[in-house]
């Protein structure tokens, strides 16, 4: 009996402890800019957004993958891998189209809450992280396509150029989940329920207390 009342406060110990870490690591995370608001994400605002985010990207993208099914008819392009046919057509700079493409119902969807839905949250720091993103995404493909208008006065490394589409569009596609799953995490919000819940435990405790 002695072992079990031992290892019941032992468990019941770490499971405090448990409790301490996990509150102040969840209160620590909320003060991160932009990543803070995870912590009021569910599980099912997560799988809802992913599968929103993937079918989009399967549209979005439908012009690269597309595009080197169709040079693979070229019998020039018989024995070129398909990533590589791949990477030929990403590499003129429309990476850095797609990302600014993409980021603009990141505007909408974060700027406006509709009825019923709790304030966006981190708004102000999530639409400053907005333009950077594109102002590079533009300024970059700008050069990249005078680049290609003037060889002979400018040279540029059209491999820095590629990389650099290629973190750009990740940093997109990241704000755009994080936008996404944030909102879909204000619309959980009931102003009815959060109103008439408190009024109903009380009724509930009242009744509890003076009952006979």
């Amino acid at each position: 009996m002695n072992a079990k009342r031992k290892m019941l406060r032992a468990w019941s110990g770490a499971a405090r402890y448990y409790g301490l870490i996990s509150a102040w690591f969840k209160d620590a995370w909320k003060k991160i800019p932009i990543l803070g608001p995870l912590v009021y994400c569910s599980r099912k605002n997560h799988a809802d957004t992913l599968k929103e985010l993937l079918v989009t990207l399967l549209f979005s993208t439908t012009t690269f993958w597309i595009t080197v099914f169709f040079l693979k008819a070229y019998s020039s392009n018989t024995h070129v891998p398909y990533f590589d046919l791949l990477r030929q057509t990403v590499s003129a700079g429309q990476l850095f189209i797609f990302s600014v493409t993409f980021l603009g119902p990141v505007y909408l969807i974060a700027g406006e809450d509709p009825e019923n839905a709790k304030v966006f949250p981190n708004r102000g720091v999530h639409l400053v992280a907005l333009f950077p993103i594109a102002l590079l995404g533009g300024g970059l493909y700008a050069i990249q396509f005078g680049g290609r208008t003037s060889p002979g006065i400018v040279l540029l490394d059209q491999e820095y150029l590629l990389h650099a589409s290629v973190y750009i569009a990740a940093l997109a596609i990241v704000l755009r989940y994080l936008t996404v799953v944030y909102r879909k995490s204000t619309m959980t919000f009931n102003p009815e329920a959060e109103m008439v819940e408190p009024s109903q435990l009380f009724a509930e405790k009242f009744a509890a207390r003076h009952d006979p």
